[in-house]
């Protein structure tokens, strides 16, 4: 649709009768401002699901030239949507706060995604040494230079790491440091790994290391919990809404206390932790509730 000519959008979607129905935007993209005013005239609502406004929050760990255009997507919602979604408490705050300082006061519905896992019918990836994992794009945000630094500490024997997700931008450091890392035999890299081999690599795992500096909704630390596998992340309050007392909290900028609670949990027992962790297992959101919430907010838009 944003293809079309600037003057298009609105003809066509007037041309094809549509002005009944509601734009429904789940992912960010599609949102320009000529995009989004030429849907609102021709009549349709608008509703929005916001996941982050980590670009406007964090600029220094974006792309340079991604900041901007994402702030005239948010401006543009600002304007134009009739419904506003977020997928945690912490988000529907922030995008309330920053919409007010642009002039326009916002009730965001909150519905958080569903998290599903798989039913349990593969094994567990085992390895003779334990292992941790940290999924998410490699760059500046999710702070994999942090667990470099922990895994700098360790001998030959320490625990492995398996770093999983792409490289992403701003972070040839890391990227070098993960080519050198190679050599020592502790860190493993997965750029591509498909999920039948992530989730027995997850499970099998004495805890997801979770170090990011910002999060939206932090899908991965609820999978893990959803598995039972112990989670260490930093004292968010996006963590604290979704997770509870689950995970380890740990400053994300200590590598000493990082540190501490990996040898903690590489020296436990596995099945001990889990058992431990199992008690305290936070209630995982659902795709049924997601579009419960989901659909009572449209039904208000009429």
């Amino acid at each position: 649709m944003s293809k079309s000519g600037k003057n298009d959008v609105s003809s066509l979607l007037r041309k094809a009768g549509l002005g009944e129905f509601t734009y429904i935007n789940t992912g960010h993209s599609g949102l320009g401002a000529d995009t989004i005013a030429q849907i609102a005239n021709a009549g349709l609502k608008i509703a929005v699901l916001i996941h982050d406004l980590i670009p406007l929050e964090y600029p220094d760990h974006q792309n340079p030239d991604s900041v901007g255009k994402f702030a005239g997507k948010m401006q543009a919602v600002c304007e134009y949507a009739d419904l506003i979604l977020a997928n945690s408490k912490v988000t529907a705050e922030k995008v309330r706060t920053q919409f007010s300082e642009w002039g326009r006061e916002v009730r965001p519905v909150v519905s958080h995604l569903g998290v599903e896992v798989p039913d349990v019918g593969y094994e567990k990836h085992e390895q003779k040494r334990p292992y941790f994992c940290a999924i998410g794009t490699i760059e500046p945000r999710k702070n994999h230079k942090l667990l470099l630094d922990v895994w700098d500490e360790f001998e030959v024997d320490g625990p492995a790491l398996h770093i999983v997700g792409r490289r992403g931008w701003n972070n040839q450091p890391v990227f070098d440091r993960l080519d050198r890392a190679k050599d020592k035999g502790l860190i493993f890299e997965h750029n591509d790994l498909p999920d039948a081999e992530l989730w027995p690599l997850l499970h099998g795992s004495r805890a997801l290391l979770f170090p990011s500096f910002a999060e939206g909704f932090g899908l991965p630390s609820l999978e893990a919990a959803a598995l039972g596998v112990p989670v260490v992340c930093g004292d968010f309050a996006v963590h604290r809404e979704l997770l509870g007392v689950y995970p380890v909290y740990a400053d994300t900028d200590n590598i000493y206390l990082w540190k501490q609670e990996i040898e903690n949990l590489a020296s436990s027992p596995s099945g001990q932790v889990s058992h431990e962790k199992n008690r305290q297992r936070p209630n995982i959101p659902s795709w049924r509730a997601h579009f419960d919430a989901v659909n009572t907010a449209l039904a208000t838009l009429g």
